[in-house]
């Protein structure tokens, strides 16, 4: 069973061929061939990528890791950007493929990484360096999608511009350009002594608490009595969450 890469469809071509021949004749008729045996060695090994997981959406990547069982002496990795379908080469992407050499064997670890970009998608390969310095076939492949770009969240203004009297409930609206929002949470801060509203009361540091809603959210939780002890201004803050994990105010 033989890999190759082709170029013209940019992708890897598997290729298995077992072939015999023989002779049937007259003297010796097919029913009367004797059977003919033979034996396949095989080496036995197992690459594993542990991290990045499969089909996962991460917000750093400084190191792929993974694990090597069986008859190996080392690893060999390919980095693939899906979108322009170029391969990292340890320096930048290309073409064609590059196999790179990872760190250890067993437990092995690669760290010349490439600077992932936010939005893209990436196919990472590997395989097993046999002890007689040959490579194994690729038999371990994730997929994952980068994000580094934290989301963006807004308060809406109050209904005047000076005070807006009793105030029980904030609104705004958020965004994030690579992910599915997750979460949004809101803080108030009392500027007359610089506390924070709990839910429940002012203490002395920053409180998040839980808005409804994302991509356009509210937030109910104010109680208008707390919001009237002081004459004076409060300051809102809203940030946002996204699947990726990124926080942005």
């Amino acid at each position: 069973r033989t890999y190759d890469y082709d170029p013209a469809q940019k992708k890897w071509r598997q290729t298995a061929t077992i072939a015999a021949t023989g002779e049937v004749s007259a003297e010796r008729p097919a029913d009367q061939l004797q059977p003919y045996h033979f034996y396949l060695k095989c080496t036995r090994y197992l690459t594993c990528i542990l991290q990045p997981r499969d089909k996962s959406l991460v917000n750093s990547l400084p190191m792929i890791s993974g694990t090597a069982e069986g008859e190996v002496a080392g690893v060999e990795l390919t980095i693939q950007d899906l979108a322009p379908e170029t391969y990292w080469d340890g320096h930048a992407f290309a073409e064609p493929p590059a196999w790179l050499r990872a760190d250890g064997a067993a437990k092995w670890r690669y760290t010349s990484v490439p600077r992932w970009s936010s939005g893209a998608s990436y196919r990472i390969m590997a395989r097993a360096v046999l002890p007689d310095g040959s490579s194994g076939v690729p038999d371990c492949s994730v997929t994952f999608r980068y994000d580094d770009d934290p989301p963006a969240a807004w308060v809406a203004p109050p209904r005047t511009a000076d005070a807006c009297g009793p105030l029980t409930e904030l609104s705004g609206t958020a965004f994030d350009r690579d992910s599915e929002l997750t979460a949004v949470e809101v803080a108030a801060q009392r500027q007359a002594d610089g506390r924070w509203w709990s839910g429940s009361q002012w203490v002395s540091s920053a409180a998040w608490l839980n808005a409804q809603g994302a991509a356009q959210w509210r937030f109910a939780g104010l109680a208008p009595a707390a919001f009237s002890d002081f004459q004076g201004s409060y300051r809102f803050l809203a940030r946002a969450r996204d699947r990726a994990d990124n926080v942005g105010v």
